[in-house]
């Protein structure tokens, strides 16, 4: 068992370790730079790969906004990775529903997205 001193040693340089370590970290910049190109082939190799789509972009849908409540909309992407999100995270579509406010749907699911109903269909 180590001996708890040790942690404690008043000659350990906490400012020195701390900036070595920090030193090891990425920037913002370089994240950003990072996700935009290292990452960008694999975020293209992904999109190939999550196809196909029940819908095309600029098809008017559904989507589930509450247990019984739906908005109309239209596709605006398929593919969708909000920039905020981790590389790995992405969802099938983004819409633009008809009072122009962008959401994403998580799943390519009639129970989250659905093919707009003609009529009455925004509450039923």
């Amino acid at each position: 068992m180590a001996d708890l001193e040790t942690f404690g040693h008043p000659r350990l340089d906490e400012s020195a370790i701390t900036s070595a370590l920090d030193a090891c970290l990425c920037t913002d910049d370089e994240m950003v730079q990072y996700r935009s190109g290292a990452w960008a082939a694999e975020e293209a190799r992904r999109a190939a790969e999550a196809g196909p789509y029940r819908f095309d972009v600029g098809a008017r849908v559904e989507c589930k906004m509450g247990p019984s409540e739906w908005s109309g909309g239209k596709v605006v992407a398929h593919h969708y990775h909000d920039p905020e999100w981790p590389p790995e995270r992405w969802t099938p579509y983004q819409i633009e529903l008809d009072g122009g406010e962008l959401i994403w749907a998580p799943v390519d699911s009639d129970d989250c997205i659905r093919a707009e109903r003609q009529g009455l269909w925004a509450s039923k």
